[in-house]
């Protein structure tokens, strides 16, 4: 199995966009906290998209995608873009999740300049390993424990021993993936506490790189203001 993953731009901004994704979306917009995309939010997005003039789009279309709750799909969407934004700072997104074609699809749209969100034919193919790796590989990995947890039918003529002995295993089994991940809901949750302070160091690293830029282009300023004299 592999994600389906498209990528568009336009010298634009994302008013459209969102429009689209909001139409189709089984819910609100969302932001890159999971939550519903608010008003000023979306008013701030289209505002920075505007000012660069630029707005990308993204498609991500697991093929596992029916067996992925939307819950599930949102957590992957937002680990594969965390990933992606990680060095491409000034940027912001929403996203909504479709289910109104035959495979489920999540379809987001990101604000920010040309330059931090340029992609090469490297940059597409890291990105599709990227969703692979969150949307097929770990929900494979969720499924298979699912399976392994759920009950099997007992074979009746197997010797008393036998049968205790199994019972023994198929409790520590049991017992090991309800620790793990075998709870959908648990593991989720999981998922999402280490993505909120994932992405908690992320925006004040970011933010500490910008306050750092910031204040690089006010030295320069005041250097060519002493060199002018003023």
């Amino acid at each position: 199995m592999t994600t389906f993953f498209q990528t568009s731009h336009r010298h634009a901004g994302c008013g459209d966009l969102l429009a689209y994704i909001e139409r189709d979306a089984r819910d609100d917009l969302r932001n890159h906290r999971g939550e519903p995309l608010t008003d000023e939010q979306r008013a701030a997005m289209l505002a920075h998209s505007e000012r660069h003039e630029f707005t990308r789009d993204f498609i991500l279309s697991p093929e596992n995608g029916e067996r992925l709750s939307d819950r599930e799909l949102s957590l992957r969407t937002r680990q594969t873009m965390r990933e992606f934004l990680a060095d491409r700072p000034n940027t912001v997104y929403a996203y909504g999740i479709h289910r109104d074609t035959e495979h489920p699809h999540v379809h987001v749209a990101i604000a920010g300049s040309q330059n931090s969100l340029y992609m090469d034919l490297d940059d597409i193919r890291e990105t599709r390993a990227r969703a692979d790796e969150h949307f097929v590989e770990r929900g494979r990995e969720h499924t298979l424990r699912r399976d392994v947890a759920r009950p099997r039918p007992e074979r009746t003529d197997r010797a008393p021993e036998q049968h205790q002995h199994q019972e023994q295993h198929q409790q520590h089994q049991a017992m090991t993936h309800n620790m793990d991940t075998s709870d959908p809901d648990r593991g989720a949750d999981a998922l999402e506490a280490s993505l909120l302070r994932a992405e908690r160091q992320q925006q004040a690293e970011q933010t500490t790189e910008y306050t750092r830029a910031q204040e690089q282009e006010q030295g320069r300023e005041s250097e060519h203001d002493r060199g002018r004299g003023v």
